[in-house]
């Protein structure tokens, strides 16, 4: 299962998630002031950019590492 940690009016948290479009995933919404507490949380301190994206537990990326995980 993909998890999408997102922020509002991103886009490239929109463009992952119409690339996921066709695959469950779960969007986590943060405000901007929030994003990275949140992503520290979750166990992902040291990725600082939007959106963080994960696969069961592991960290994909971002949009671009997502593309090209996908890809393969």
């Amino acid at each position: 299962m993909f998890i999408i940690y997102s922020i509002p009016n991103c886009s490239f948290c929109e463009k992952a998630k119409e690339l996921l479009k066709d695959i469950p995933y779960i969007e986590h919404l943060s405000s901007k002031e929030n994003y990275l507490s949140l992503l520290s949380r979750e166990g992902f301190p040291n990725f600082k950019k939007a959106p963080c994206i994960v696969e069961n537990g592991q960290l994909i990326g971002g949009y671009n590492d997502l593309e090209k995980y996908l890809k393969k």
